[in-house]
């Protein structure tokens, strides 16, 4: 009897145990990937009168929760399996880097800027060099270049938001790269093979990612060898985009050469940011259509799909081309992008999951701030968040509010 009671408060104390450790789990588990309430109420409050940031803030301290310490994020995660994915894309984690790394110049919240770090630092452990430069190699065979473009957007973003030169050194050697990218016809070759040591072919993506880099470093480093390269580049990619409408091309490039022109004053560049935003916004939902009120403001309209994220990357070049007719005074396109860019905008706010919105979910507050794949995907991916903030945080650099 002595021995079964003793036998029975064993168990009793093991099974305290095992709750006591899976609480502290449970806790832990929590302050890594879920939101804390108290703290998104202060959010709430210290952002309420600014929508466009409070939606950047909420959709960073994601990015935030979802970072492991060696830096890198978790790449997805499925609300209603309460699981994550497996898989991983150096490519949108370095864009994700980036986008913390801006976020923090417009909060000057320290977790950004740590996160940011920690970011890039993971993202160079990837970096090679090479006689051409540095470029950032993701395991794929050829190597796309938009891993070395957006890694140096990150570098050049952090530094200067940051006043710091941490990364001068992988700037430079990564530039000297994207340089040693352009062919004779002033096109960017997009992929490397280092085994054969040769560049070539064409991405929309890529191309895009590398013209923004390159802009950005001549804005950087005052070297006029990266002017010659925008130079060079813009008569080709005019002839070939002006009349394809959006590409995934439009939301780097348009940047791009809305930033050259600032120095170039090439008139050439607005007939081409007109016409590929114009074309875009043919692909909207707005308030003259007849869809779901969730709709509006996203796109997807051409085809009757129900609109995506992606919303923030087809809205991108217009916002920039909106800039464009800013700086040059022309008040008929100021008119009429501002209008769309503000439903994009609140579309994307809309899409973002609030506490409400979370409710539904088996783990609310690990999807808090999260921005799904669309209107009919609740998926959560880290490119989704990054392109969102950068887009909003332009949206609002711009002077738009809604």
């Amino acid at each position: 009897m002595i021995l079964k009671f003793r036998h029975l408060v064993l168990i009793i104390i093991f099974v305290v145990i095992i709750v006591i450790i899976g609480n502290i789990f449970i806790l832990v588990f929590k302050k890594y990937e879920s939101i804390n309430i108290d703290y998104y109420n202060e959010l709430i409050t210290k952002y309420k009168n600014d929508k466009i940031l409070l939606s950047c803030v909420l959709a960073g301290e994601w990015l935030i929760r979802n970072q492991l310490k060696n830096g890198k994020f978790n790449y997805s995660y499925d609300p209603w399996q309460n699981s994550y994915s497996s898989d991983y894309n150096l490519l949108r984690h370095a864009g994700t880097a980036y986008s913390l790394a801006r976020l923090y110049k417009y909060t000057n919240l320290s977790i950004l800027k740590e996160s940011a770090r920690k970011a890039i630092d993971y993202l160079l452990n990837f970096s090679i060099n090479s006689s051409l430069g540095r470029y950032i190699d993701d395991g794929r065979r050829p190597i796309p270049l938009g891993g070395t473009a957006l890694a140096t957007l990150a570098a050049i973003e952090y530094d200067e938001v940051t006043n710091e030169s941490a990364f001068e050194k992988e700037i430079n050697e990564m530039g000297l790269f994207l340089k040693n990218q352009q062919a004779s016809d002033g096109s960017i070759n997009c992929y490397y093979s280092p085994d054969q040591g040769l560049s070539y072919g064409d991405s929309d993506y890529y191309a895009g990612e590398a013209l923004l880099a390159i802009v950005r470093l001549y804005e950087h480093t005052g070297d006029y060898n990266y002017y010659v390269v925008l130079e060079k580049a813009f008569p080709y990619y005019r002839n070939y985009y002006i009349l394809k409408g959006y590409t995934p091309f439009a939301p780097w490039g348009i940047e791009a050469f809305v930033r050259w022109y600032q120095y170039s004053k090439n008139q050439e560049v607005l007939d081409f940011c007109y016409s590929v935003s114009d074309a875009t916004l043919e692909d909207q939902y707005t308030n003259l259509d007849v869809c779901p009120k969730d709709y509006i403001g996203g796109f997807g309209k051409i085809s009757g799909t129900p609109p995506r994220s992606n919303t923030a990357s087809k809205i991108e070049g217009v916002v920039d081309t909106y800039y464009l007719a800013v700086m040059t005074g022309n008040k008929s396109k100021i008119s009429q992008y501002k209008r769309n860019i503000v439903l994009a905008a609140k579309f994307l706010i809309n899409l973002q999951i609030d506490l409400k919105d979370s409710l539904v979910f088996p783990c609310p507050e690990k999807c808090i701030g999260g921005i799904p794949g669309g209107v009919k995907d609740s998926e959560i991916r880290i490119d989704y968040l990054q392109h969102a903030i950068v887009t909003l945080l332009k949206i609002r650099e711009y002077g738009i509010t809604i």
